[in-house]
C-alpha cells in the first residue's frame, strides 16, 4: 500500500505537491492553536 501511495505522490506535478503540503501545515496549524490557548 505504501508503495502505490509514494508512486502516485512522486507522479503529482511539483506545485500540486507543494499546495498539499501547505494545506497540511495551515490545517496543523489551526488544530494545535486550540490546543495551544486550553494550556495556557
Amino acid at each position: 500500500m505504501r508503495d502505490v501511495v509514494e508512486n502516485k505522490i512522486r507522479k503529482l506535478p511539483r506545485v500540486i505537491e507543494t499546495e498539499l503540503m501547505t494545506v497540511l501545515k495551515t490545517r496543523m496549524e489551526v488544530q494545535t492553536l486550540p490546543l495551544q490557548k486550553e494550556k495556557v
